[in-house]
């Protein structure tokens, strides 16, 4: 009943189970397990799990109990319990196709395709009749590009068996929708309405498929015509809030998953989500430059406030200016908005509504998320990350989403104009050893339903390599050909065919023929996946090679079999003690355990054998340094670095080497190479510029630190070297910039929420050491925290620290709005380095012009002195028309709330500060600042800021 869309007469019957258990009490396992069940869809889903452990333990051999479990975890979102008690029942029942089916959805829920499609290969196996399976295998298909003609033949099957299934309809109208039918999707979309006449899954189910593909100026209707239908449809409801905040609308958003929260509490995804915009709106602040809006956190990435806008305009330049765009060919993002999550749950949970995804960057079309900078490996740099971001967003607009995900991807990659990371090649070198290339056709699958981390980065290697072959053998246009084919919407076959005037069964040859011979030409040790131990085991039986029985081997040490690895190499140099790669991996591992003269040993004895391998001339080049021979490892590492060995292993050697001899000129050849060769280590640029410091040359040191500023801006390290550097160059404001976002990334970069009171002091010791450019960094980024310490401890600096401390205070108060900076402020005045910032400040507060005279400053002080600093904003928006005096309670809210849209910057920000005053509530914090007159750009964050508080207005 439940099923055909007779909810009212499935919960009767269901009310009427439940109430006959609360009559007769019974306490065998069967009654139990449906008792179980029935109250799951009448009362507590807590209370009806309860029921089911009863029955569980009344009969552990109940399968069933342990299903109903199942299916009711899996309901509440709560995934890993569900899986646990459907393999329970199926460890009881192997071939009950519920459980399969059951098991298979949880699958397909994780992303877990593969394993999906295995499992709902056995259910159809046990019963032919399940159509489940064939609809989830049908759900798979048509999410994957160029699969939905092939979705047809499951749907049409599970008709067969349930010509009334509306789920089955329902996608059968998206497959009709995404085959180019908008008839066939009408017509097939009304036989769902006709089985169930409020099925709102009709047109949220094509919505949703077309949302996840990006196509949401299509997706935005269906959802909303399923909620016309049913306006409590959590699905739609979530969906279409998704799409909402994906296309900037993120007030309105919010609502939506308000209300399907309420519905539905177990909607994990929606909850996170709506914690994710808390934090957004309670520690993220706003700045914007041009049609670039950013939001970042304000004293964790304060460093990111001026190098962001300059990362992303010079992103968008390059872009912009590549051929086809630069010509105006296609079309380009007319705005863009950047978010700078301040830790990765946040990011993660803005992107899936889940904290431990995977990626650290993703473009939803005009959105770009990104992870912080001190997330991202040693690898990847910022500004490649947001590079590749940006260029989806150029992609996307300009074929409207229409682009496969393996050409985005790729092309994204193949953007980003980086050095390739030497876990490429390991990661390339893995999949030749056990067969773990993707087929071109096969390629989206990587991205949309990954095997593994291993698996997921191996589609973007493999995609990036398609993008250079694409460019070797048809030209530099070649990709924005296929963009233009793609923005025609023409199907990947037909854009082929169009772009390159190429059959796409020969293209497909070509570039997996790519894909193979880079794979065999890596010389890395492969990175091995815990799944390809198995793999590697049958290679070796095969083959009975010890150089295939020392990849397991290899397998088995990176896996942390330690004990297992040791045996295994034991056994194959005891028959074959001349084989290389059971030499070095022996090297490897004792060198990885500790053993410095044992890793010699091993290496030494692979060097004789193979004295031209460049890799293994590096590996013992590392075993001698440890082993107390430096000129042995300097002599080897050398070799291996001018045999053109990729990776970093000879030049982080040859670096601690040069470190040891102090021998500052190899210090700094080895630290050069080694930036190459790690895109993203920061410590080894910051270690250069160091030594260009300490030869006075200023420029050199400049150069190096403005490029590890492009890996990660907020790096403690980095911030510091920039502090001295502009300290040694006389620029007394840079240094003190860079001793505050040093600060912030070395006492507050790990902190999670507010600051605790015990960082604030942390921060005060700073300040009160001395009154040079550190202590007035500490100052400022006192100033960016919104702990109630921090405020009281900067009242006391402005009231009581030596010059400079006392007026960078006042200006750090001036900038939260508050009347009593003002006698800092003036009393600061002829002050070299701060006066420009502290006229800026009096005159923002007070809504006067700029005046440089403190005398002037003074005398209107003395007639206009209010111990309410409420009374500075009275005075300032009073002659404007916002009539604040007299005004008290909902009044006085709503003539601040208005206030926060008006023109003036001084205006807005008194007023934001006001409200947060009065209110405890910090909606928009930061979306008010002084660019904002001249910056088109934030007018997006300043309307959904505004919207939020006239939400929140209306709500008291």
């Amino acid at each position: 009943m439940l099923e055909v869309g007779r909810r009212k007469e499935a919960i009767e019957a269901f009310v009427g189970l439940v109430e006959d258990f609360n009559a007769r009490k019974p306490a065998d396992s069967a009654s139990l397990t449906w008792a179980g069940a029935a109250g799951a869809y009448t009362g507590s889903a807590q209370q009806a799990i309860r029921i089911l452990e009863m029955a569980q333990k009344a009969d552990p051999q109940n399968a069933r109990a342990f299903l109903e479990a199942g299916l009711l975890f899996a309901r509440s979102y709560q995934s890993g319990d569900a899986e646990r008690e459907l393999k329970a029942a199926l460890a009881l029942t192997p071939s009950d196709p519920a459980a399969l089916t059951a098991l298979a959805r949880v699958q397909f829920d994780c992303f877990r395709a593969d394993e999906m499609k295995k499992t709902a290969a056995k259910a159809l196996a046990a019963d032919p009749g399940r159509y489940e399976a064939r609809l989830l295998l049908a759900r798979v298909m048509l999410q994957e590009e160029e699969t939905e003609t092939r979705a047809r033949a499951e749907l049409e099957a599970a008709l067969a068996v349930n010509p009334r299934s509306p789920e089955t309809l329902s996608l059968l109208a998206a497959q009709e929708y995404l085959a180019g039918s908008p008839a066939g999707f009408e017509s097939t979309a009304a036989r769902a309405l006709a089985v169930d006449p409020t099925r709102a899954a009709a047109f949220q189910e094509t919505a949703q498929i077309l949302a996840r593909a990006r196509r949401r100026q299509e997706a935005e209707p269906l959802f909303r015509r399923a909620l016309e239908l049913d306006g409590e449809h959590v699905p739609s409801l979530k969906g279409l809030a998704k799409l909402l905040l994906d296309t900037g609308r993120e007030s309105a958003g919010r609502r939506l998953l308000e209300r399907a929260t309420k519905l539905d509490p177990f909607l994990v995804p929606a909850v996170n989500l709506l914690k994710t915009l808390d934090v957004a709106d309670e520690e993220m602040a706003w700045t914007g430059r041009g049609n670039l809006v950013f939001r970042y956190h304000p004293w964790r990435d304060a460093a990111l406030q001026t190098r962001l806008p300059a990362f992303a305009e010079a992103c968008m330049k390059t872009l912009g200016a590549a051929p086809g765009f630069s010509a105006g060919a296609m079309a380009v993002p007319t705005w863009v908005l950047i978010e700078v999550f301040p830790e990765h749950k946040w990011f993660s949970a803005r992107l899936v509504g889940l904290p431990w995804n995977g990626p650290v960057g993703a473009c939803e079309g005009n959105i770009v998320l990104l992870d912080p900078p001190r997330a991202l490996g040693d690898e990847m740099g910022f500004k490649q990350v947001m590079q590749h971001e940006l260029a989806h967003a150029f992609h996307l607009t300009a074929t409207g989403a229409r682009v496969p995900n393996w050409f985005t991807e790729g092309f994204a990659t193949f953007e980003e104009a980086t050095n390739r990371p030497y876990t490429w090649d390991r990661i390339l070198a893995r999949a030749h050893r056990v067969g773990a290339l993707r087929t071109f056709d096969t390629l989206n699958q990587g991205f949309l339903s990954p095997r593994g981390p291993g698996d997921w980065m191996l589609a973007y290697i493999q995609a990036e390599l398609a993008l250079e072959h694409l460019v070797e053998k048809y030209g530099p246009q070649a990709p924005v050909r296929m963009l233009q084919a793609y923005a025609q919407g023409l199907k990947a076959q037909d854009a082929i065919r169009q772009a390159l005037s190429v059959d796409p069964a020969r293209l497909a040859r070509d570039i997996e023929e790519t894909w193979r011979r880079e794979a065999a030409a890596s010389t890395a040790p492969p990175a091995y996946e815990p799944e390809d131990l198995p793999v590697l085991q049958e290679i070796y039986k095969k083959t009975r090679s010890p150089a295939d029985a020392a990849e397991v081997a290899r397998a088995l040490a990176q896996g942390g079999l330690v004990e297992h690895c040791e045996r295994l190499l034991a056994r194959i140099l005891t028959r074959a003690p001349d084989c290389v790669p059971a030499l070095v991996v022996a090297g490897e591992l004792a060198l990885r355990t500790g053993d410095a003269a044992g890793a010699v040993g091993h290496l030494r004895g692979a060097a004789k054998l193979a004295p031209d391998d460049a890799l293994v001339a590096a590996q013992l080049a590392r075993a001698e340094l440890a082993h107390g021979e430096p000129a042995r490892a300097e002599k080897l590492a050398r070799s291996a670095a001018r045999a053109g060995l990729r990776g970093p292993l000879a030049h982080e050697t040859l670096a601690a080497v040069a470190r040891a001899k102090q021998d500052r000129t190899l210090l700094e050849e080895s630290l050069e190479a080694l930036g190459r060769a790690k895109d993203g280590d920061v410590v080894c640029r910051v270690e250069l510029a160091r030594l260009a410091m300490a030869r006075k040359d200023l420029r050199r040191a400049f150069e190096i630190l403005e490029e590890a500023a492009l890996v990660d801006p907020v790096d403690a390290g980095l911030n510091e070297a920039l502090a001295d550097a502009h300290t040694a160059a006389g620029n007394p404001g840079e240094a003190r910039r860079g001793h505050r976002d040093a600060l912030a990334a070395k006492i507050l970069g790990g902190v999670d929420g507010t600051p605790p009171e015990t960082s604030v002091l942390a921060i005060v010791e700073v300040t009160r050491s001395g009154d040079g450019p550190r202590a007035q960094g500490a100052c400022d980024l006192l100033g960016l925290l919104s702990d109630p310490t921090s405020l009281a401890k900067l009242e006391e600096l402005a009231a009581g620290a030596g010059a400079h401390v006392k007026l960078r205070a006042a200006i750090a108060l001036g900038s939260r709005g508050s009347g009593d900076a003002v006698d800092g402020l003036i009393e600061g005045l002829g002050c070299s380095d701060c006066e420009r910032e502290a006229i800026r400040a009096l005159s923002e507060l007070t809504a006067r012009p700029e005046e440089r005279s403190a005398e002037k400053w003074a005398g209107w002080r003395a007639a206009h002195r209010s111990a309410d600093p409420a009374a500075w904003l009275e005075e300032a928006a009073g002659p404007l028309g916002y009539p604040l005096k007299g005004a008290a309670g909902k009044e006085r809210l709503a003539v601040l709330v208005v206030a926060l849209d008006d023109a003036r910057w001084y205006i807005r920000t008194a007023a934001l500060a006001e409200l947060g005053r009065l209110t405890g509530r910090r909606f928009g914090t930061g979306a008010f600042g002084p660019e904002g007159d001249s910056e088109p750009g934030l007018g997006l964050a300043r309307r959904e800021a505004l919207e939020r508080w006239k939400i929140w207005l209306e709500e008291q």
